[in-house]
C-alpha cells in the first residue's frame, strides 16, 4: 500500500494495544513513504519512550521538532518531551 496514512494507522492501532515493536515497524515504513509529516516522529518516540528507549524517544521527537512547520507544534513537541524525560528521571 502506497499511503503513508495507511501505516500510521496501523501504528496507531499497535500503539493503542501495546505493541511498540508493532508500531516502530509501521512507522518506519510511513516515514519512507512520507518523510515530512511530524505526527510520524512523534508516534515513532512515543513508541521507542515506552519500549524503555528512551535515547531513541530524544531523538525521534526532535526530529518531530525539526519537521513541525508550525512554532506551535515545535514549542509543544519539545515540551512533551521535556515532560517525558523528566517524568522518567525519577523511576
Amino acid at each position: 500500500m502506497r499511503n503513508p496514512y495507511y501505516h500510521y494507522q496501523l501504528a496507531r492501532t499497535a500503539f493503542d494495544n501495546g505493541e511498540y515493536e508493532a508500531a516502530i515497524a509501521h512507522l518506519k515504513v510511513a516515514i519512507r513513504k512520507n518523510k515530512n509529516d511530524d505526527i510520524f516522529y512523534y508516534l515513532m518516540s512515543l513508541s521507542y519512550f515506552n519500549s524503555g528507549e528512551k535515547e531513541a524517544a530524544k531523538r525521534w521527537m526532535k526530529k518531530a521538532e525539526d519537521v513541525a512547520e508550525k512554532d506551535n507544534d515545535k514549542k509543544k513537541y519539545h515540551l512533551k518531551l521535556d515532560v517525558l524525560l523528566s517524568n522518567s528521571s525519577g523511576s
